[in-house]
């Protein structure tokens, strides 16, 4: 395996930014799931229908990622890891962030403007989105 990552930081920094990043996408599905379930005026709105659907992409992401690390952990690879194994791990993950950020914010954009009711799952998504884009990028882009 060529190496082409190995984190220097320490494990304590690790899970400091490992915590944050996890809490973040286990609240953006956690939000969307609710959505689905908790939110039949969403569904009856083509606009936020669509909103709905497409914040599932990131979904797709986030669980080729937390696949990844769990077989890397499976493999003992102790962050030493290789092109392809960092990109579908880590770069699946910045990518869902970056993606469910941008899905949220229309979502939140057209929530205001068009839905009447509460955007209070929309937001969670936003800040799960957050949390994962940034702890990610810290913790292996930076």
């Amino acid at each position: 395996m060529a190496v082409t990552y190995e984190s220097k930081i320490s494990t304590l920094e690790w899970w400091a930014y490992d915590i944050p990043g996890n809490a973040g996408w286990i609240m953006y599905i956690t939000a969307v799931v609710l959505t689905f379930t908790k939110k039949p005026e969403f569904i009856q709105n083509g606009g936020m229908l669509a909103i709905m659907i497409l914040s599932c992409i990131p979904i797709l992401l986030i669980i080729v990622g937390i696949i990844e690390l769990f077989s890397e952990r499976i493999h003992k690879l102790d962050r030493v890891l290789s092109k392809g194994r960092l990109y579908r791990g880590f770069g699946s993950l910045t990518l869902a962030g970056i993606l469910a950020f941008f899905i949220s914010l229309v979502g939140l954009i057209y929530g205001n403007i068009v839905i009447k009711s509460s955007l209070l799952y929309v937001w969670l998504m936003f800040i799960g989105s957050i949390l994962l884009f940034i702890f990610v990028c810290v913790l292996v882009w930076l």
